[in-house]
């Protein structure tokens, strides 16, 4: 190797857990990132109340804080909503 590859970046560390995220993830997070700052530029006054910002706020709150604490919480569990193959996926909701 010639040493000209890019380091990857270290993930985000929560309460001993190593976060990383998918780039589709991470592509869609972005896009929310930028409607919520156009949105602040354009109405400083209420764009707190948006639901994109509400969407941005509850994805970081998952992210950095719920998931976290504990991932194996039966509240991220899937169930049999999928059919009983797939009982062992797991998803986070929010606005419920």
């Amino acid at each position: 190797m010639s040493g000209d590859s890019v380091p990857a970046q270290a993930p985000l560390v929560v309460n001993g857990w190593s976060i990383y995220a998918h780039p589709l993830f991470l592509d869609q997070l972005e896009g929310l990132i930028e409607e919520v700052e156009a949105r602040k530029a354009r109405d400083p006054k209420t764009w707190r109340k948006k639901n994109p910002t509400k969407r941005l706020a509850a994805i970081f709150k998952l992210v950095t804080e719920a998931i976290p604490a504990d991932p194996g919480a039966a509240a991220f569990r899937q169930g049999g909503t999928l059919g009983d193959h797939r009982k062992h996926w797991f998803r986070a909701k929010f606005f419920q």
